[in-house]
């Protein structure tokens, strides 16, 4: 039990035999091969959907709940240090703010998260706050590898027709999130 508690993964007790020694590292070889491929993959996949976790995604789309539930999932992938996980309302605060964030290196982690919400520039939507659209999208042409940048424009009337909506779309995974079916909400 010491060495369970030590790290250890597996143990075995005197006598053994030679087949089960042989099968168990067999499966602590396979676990390890597995868990190698999955941490140099840049995929991220639920159910049907898969997201490049490379670079930068932006949702949008009137199913709120169903967004969140992907961002989460998305952020719990990428890094588990809250302290590098970053929320930027644009209704309080300029994208600049976000973007200065997201090229700064994460603190005590390999990876960061930096996540605009409420990104009012990308709807026809007239907004007290004069964003700073041009610092976003030089970024999205110069990102900084240890950053993720997820824009949150669930329950929004995003303008697919603006310079940096096209640019999200050549640069980032974009989804849009339909409202359910009859169907899929009966089950």
């Amino acid at each position: 039990v010491a060495g369970l508690d030590m790290g250890a993964d597996d143990y075995m007790t005197k006598p053994f035999a030679i087949e089960e020694l042989l099968a168990r590292i067999r499966v602590a070889l396979n676990r390890q091969s597995r868990a190698e491929e999955e941490e140099q993959s840049d995929t991220l996949t639920y159910g049907e959907h898969k997201l490049d976790l490379s670079g930068h995604a932006a949702f949008y789309g009137n199913e709120e709940l169903m967004i969140k539930n992907k961002i989460d999932k998305l952020v719990n992938s990428i890094t588990d240090n809250q302290y590098n996980i970053n929320v930027y309302d644009m209704y309080i605060n300029n994208v600049s703010m976000a973007i200065q964030d997201a090229l700064t290196p994460p603190f005590l982690s390999d990876n960061k998260v930096v996540i605009i919400k409420n990104p009012l520039f990308l709807t026809k939507t007239k907004m007290e706050i004069e964003h700073n659209v041009d610092m976003l999208i030089n970024y999205l042409d110069n990102v900084e590898e240890t950053t993720y940048l997820i824009i949150d424009a669930s329950g929004l009337k995003v303008d697919e027709n603006t310079v940096l909506f096209k640019k999200l779309k050549q640069k980032a995974e974009v989804s849009e999130t339909k409202e359910l079916s009859q169907v899929e909400m009966k089950g």
